[in-house]
């Protein structure tokens, strides 16, 4: 994932994907318990949690037609072998 860089108030979304294939997308983690996402003061362990929550959104075209497209991944909700 690249660094946060904000969509300017005058770019043309439209434009940009269909001429240029631009993609849109962002990434984020699951808030911890304690409201904060830092990997700074985590723990490997708590590290490792974080990234077992990972919530992304881009935008999609269909048609001519524009949408968010979110996407949950939980990990720790993996069978892992086990049944669920």
């Amino acid at each position: 994932m690249k660094d946060y860089q904000e969509i300017g108030e005058t770019e043309d979304i439209s434009y940009e994907m269909s001429v240029h294939a631009k993609e849109y997308q962002a990434g984020f983690y699951q808030l911890g318990t304690d409201g904060v996402i830092s990997y700074y003061n985590k723990s490997e362990e708590e590290i490792e949690q974080l990234s077992k929550k990972v919530v992304w959104f881009t935008i999609i075209e269909r048609y001519g037609l524009y949408s968010i497209a979110m996407y949950y991944d939980n990990y720790n909700n993996t069978a892992n072998g086990e049944d669920l």
